[in-house]
């Protein structure tokens, strides 16, 4: 496994925000966002192994006690989903959770995501952007989605969506709703964050996407980890 960190936090985003957690953050990504916040998580002089893995978890086992709740992120973590899921089996089978993903990966780690359902949710952070893919056109883009919502349907996979407001995109509302309309997504499955720069906050930013839900009924989710651990990636 290709590892970039691992730190006992809390869930700063989404339904569970709040609820102590172990973060794990591996190595890679199949997309080239370029405004990607996790650039960090592709450098090689900071990538780490299991062993690495192993003491830390066991380091926080020792200080916190039971584990109540994993975070697997990236990077994009259905790179390596089989490995980091053998290795949970061992450590902390019982343990529910969250992948953080773009979701592009859901029908090749299908297999494994079945055998696990019962105790992951899917935190689909969708990039709706053409700059970010190997692919054509937009409209391949969003045909490639509707091919993994697909399968999140059919196998009745838990689910969430996270999507980044950019008031400055022209696109960006049209994308999400597209997106939306596309794949039946209830409204009630989508949380609303605010683009912005890992190390400064814009609360004029924030304001503007809680203004955005407000005007279309979406959940806003601040970033919570950002205000409180913003350079805990730096300590890694």
């Amino acid at each position: 496994m290709n590892i970039n960190q691992v730190i006992y936090t809390i869930q700063g985003e989404g339904q569970n925000i709040g609820k102590p957690s172990l973060l794990v953050r591996l190595q890679g990504c199949n997309l080239k966002c370029p405004w990607c916040d996790t650039v960090f998580a592709r450098d090689k002089k900071k990538k780490k192994n299991e062993e690495y893995l192993t003491n830390e978890i066991d380091k926080i086992i020792e200080q916190y006690g039971n584990i109540g709740n994993i975070m697997i992120t990236g990077g994009e973590p259905f790179l390596q989903f089989d490995k980091i899921m053998k290795y949970f089996e061992k450590k902390l089978s019982t343990c529910p959770i969250e992948i953080e993903t773009n979701g592009t990966l859901l029908n090749e780690n299908i297999e494994s995501l079945v055998k696990h359902k019962h105790k992951i949710t899917l935190n689909i952070s969708p990039k709706l952007d053409i700059q970010c893919h190997h692919l054509d056109s937009v409209f391949h883009l969003f045909q490639f989605y509707r091919e993994n919502m697909n399968t999140v349907y059919y196998y009745r996979l838990n689910y969430n969506i996270k999507y980044v407001y950019d008031h400055k995109d022209e696109n960006c509302v049209d994308n999400l709703m597209k997106f939306l309309l596309d794949n039946n997504i209830s409204r009630n499955k989508v949380y609303i964050m605010t683009k912005t720069d890992n190390r400064n906050m814009d609360f004029e930013n924030c304001l503007r996407t809680v203004e955005f839900c407000k005007k279309y009924n979406f959940r806003y989710t601040p970033r919570m980890h950002l205000l409180l651990f913003n350079d805990e990636k730096e300590k890694s």
